[in-house]
């Protein structure tokens, strides 16, 4: 049975009429299809106002089912903590503790009353912290946990006065804990690098280890804990030792050092952003300026940040948190913004400039926006994949990625799509594409002046003119490129010369020498 080739082409015909009349409409309708979405994405921007970075590494990175944290909601149903009862060994949070691990920056042993004097100092200094919170002074005695009504005390400080009775084996530390009759002790824990004898007594030790922790079983002491981690950090950072080198972490720390990589990464954002737009322009130029279209290359770029802050903002104003990395969606969503935009860039330069503005959009659209359409859905389909998977920071991302390329889609095909058209009653007028004044070519000046007025020559034609084909003629050595060694062409074909005449320069040095 032979097919009917025409029933496979049904959807591919209906398609095509669909926009044939969207780009007809576009095109007799320019600025509805330009203020609309601006007004939209305006509207849609105050869902930034809501914006709340989300850090909390464990809550971003461990998957929703894993078996960690299955683990851990038994232990802590089998081993629950106390904030007035507190055991350490308890813990099972990270961010629940800062630890200070201290050594001697000589690379000796920590067994001297100086250096421990330094450990004191500092430890005095955490527990002087004090922050403002709700009118009122906050210390770490406030938002620590306690045992039998005191903060954690790191009692291993106390060995500052017995380091003769250790070294003469008048006090004996058992390593790594002391089990007795009455009591347990574990100080001896927080001790590193440390040598013991056969009877497992502590001989010496090369590090300390200081803990303090914070009762996080509320949301306000929680939010009072974060903010003395910051002073913290600071008090840390800012002060100065001479015989000891410290080394902390804290749940506030493992956060941050992830996401200051983004934050370090801004400078080359704004460069790799002008190198694209700049690319984007120049990629639009033609021989004159009537059909150059720079600001249409522009044009390309703005539509996708549009759709990016569109998207961001309604998915704020849902509920959806937010997370540093998703700094990188706008510029994947703009290189495939720029892409779209390029599909109906090129299909307008096959259309008849002689027809009206409103033929040459229905043209464009119908040849072009199909395929736009496909390639976009497929975007959009793989990064709704990352809604499968138990990260939850790849659930975010791809939401928000999957959004944005949607509705850079739909920007693509009405705010570019008006904007383009514009720019085509700009064109049919004879309009500079910068300047827009009138270019009327008698006969071109020459010169500077009349490069920047009229450009290399007129277009009169339908000739393909624009600066990937004079690339592609210089690239070939074609005998037929127009006259252009005034203009921007003679730039891109002098850098070969530039080239060769520097290779000269340098091959004759060498046989100099």
């Amino acid at each position: 049975m032979q097919c009917d080739k025409e029933k496979f082409y049904a959807v591919n015909r209906y398609l095509s009429s669909s926009f044939r009349h969207l780009g007809r409409l576009i095109g007799r309708h320019p600025l509805y299809f330009v203020i609309i979405p601006f007004v939209f994405t305006a509207l849609s921007a105050l869902g930034l106002l809501r914006l709340k970075v989300v850090k909390d590494t464990e809550y971003l990175y461990v998957p929703s089912n894993g078996r960690t944290l299955k683990a851990r909601s038994q232990i802590e149903k089998l081993f629950p903590e106390n904030a007035t009862d507190f055991d350490f060994t308890r813990m099972i949070r990270y961010n629940e503790a800062n630890m200070i691990i201290a050594t001697c920056k000589d690379g000796g042993t920590m067994m001297r009353e100086y250096v421990f004097d330094e450990l004191q100092m500092l430890n005095e200094k955490i527990f002087d912290i004090k922050i403002q919170w709700k009118g009122r002074n906050i210390t770490y005695s406030d938002i620590c946990m306690k045992s039998e009504g005191e903060c954690y005390r790191n009692n291993i400080l106390s060995l500052k006065t017995k380091f003769e009775n250790v070294k003469r084996k008048k006090l004996k530390i058992k390593y790594p804990m002391e089990i007795n009759s009455s009591h347990i002790n574990v100080d001896a824990i927080n001790l590193g690098g440390v040598s013991t004898d056969e009877n497992s007594f502590v001989l010496d030790f090369q590090a300390v280890r200081l803990l303090y922790f914070f009762d996080y079983h509320n949301s306000s002491k929680q939010e009072m804990a974060d903010e003395w981690d910051k002073e913290f950090l600071k008090t840390v950072f800012q002060s100065s030792f001479v015989h000891i080198r410290v080394s902390l972490m804290s749940g506030i720390n493992i956060d941050n050092e992830l996401n200051n990589v983004f934050v370090n990464i801004v400078r080359h954002i704004i460069i790799s952003g002008t190198c694209m737009i700049t690319f984007a322009s120049v990629t639009c130029l033609a021989m004159d300026w009537v059909t150059s279209k720079p600001l249409i290359g522009v044009s390309g770029c703005i539509s996708s940040s549009f759709a990016v802050v569109t998207a961001f903002g309604i998915l704020l104003l849902c509920g959806m948190k937010y997370t540093e990395t998703n700094l990188i969606i706008p510029f994947i969503v703009v290189g495939i913004g720029l892409d779209d935009s390029f599909v109906l860039l090129a299909a307008w330069r096959k259309t008849n400039p002689k027809d009206s503005v409103e033929k040459r959009m229905s043209t464009t659209y119908s040849e072009a926006t199909i395929s736009i359409t496909i390639t976009s859905l497929t975007n959009v389909a793989c990064s709704l994949i990352a809604l499968t998977t138990p990260f939850r920071i790849l659930q975010i991302a791809g939401s928000y990625m999957a959004l944005s390329i949607f509705i850079d889609y739909i920007y693509q095909v009405t705010f570019f799509g008006g904007l383009l058209a514009l720019d085509g009653y700009r064109e049919a007028k004879n309009r500079h594409a910068i300047l827009f004044v009138p270019v009327k070519l008698p006969k071109r000046p020459s010169g500077f002046l009349g490069f920047i007025k009229y450009g290399c020559y007129s277009s009169k034609d339908n000739e393909d003119k624009t600066t990937m084909r004079c690339l592609q003629k210089s690239i070939r050595k074609d005998s037929d490129v127009p006259n252009c060694k005034s203009s921007y062409y003679y730039y891109f074909s002098s850098v070969s010369r530039w080239r060769n005449l520097f290779y000269e320069i340098y091959t004759a040095n060498d046989r100099n020498q």
